[in-house]
């Protein structure tokens, strides 16, 4: 069980009711012991630091990222580009990297998948459904996302 209170909201609020399981379980993203098993296909997932919570306008939460990955581009592919890239940033082959990896060097992150429950099921549209309750409930998008929760919120207000 992952020990977050937007991880928690994004489960109930978001996977659950759409048929999706629930993030449950987290691995060191500096491990390489559980990444074979992580889907090719398409889901979502979180990129999260548990010794360390972020203080947000809402609140605290030590999710740094939401993400996800399609299906021409799988979920195990997004992850190891993930580590890829955080190991980059630590080991100096990078001076600097996105903000996410720089937090990841500080903290050491952990990563919570869930594949998609079937064919045809849009981890894009999950992703932003997740984004748009992270940001209603901490009032930010996480401060791993470079892109911002609001704005095809917003749009669509508008329209």
């Amino acid at each position: 069980m992952i020990r977050d209170a937007a991880i928690y909201l994004l489960n109930r609020l978001v996977l659950q009711p759409s048929g999706w399981a629930p993030l449950e379980t987290g691995f060191e993203l500096d491990n390489d012991g559980w990444i074979d098993d992580v889907p090719t296909g398409p889901g979502v997932y979180v990129l999260y630091t548990p010794r360390h919570f972020y203080t947000l306008p809402g609140g605290s939460s030590s999710v740094l990222y939401i993400g996800r990955g399609t299906s021409r581009e799988g979920l195990r592919r997004r992850l190891r580009e993930h580590q890829r890239f955080a190991r980059e940033v630590r080991d100096g082959i990078y001076d600097r990297g996105y903000a996410r990896y720089e937090w990841i060097t500080a903290n050491p992150a952990f990563a919570a998948y869930v594949g998609a429950p079937a064919v045809g099921l849009d981890a894009g549209e999950m992703e932003h459904q997740m984004l748009l309750t992270f940001a209603d409930a901490y009032r930010v998008a996480p401060l791993g996302n470079a892109q911002t929760a609001w704005a095809k919120h917003e749009a669509a207000d508008e329209a």
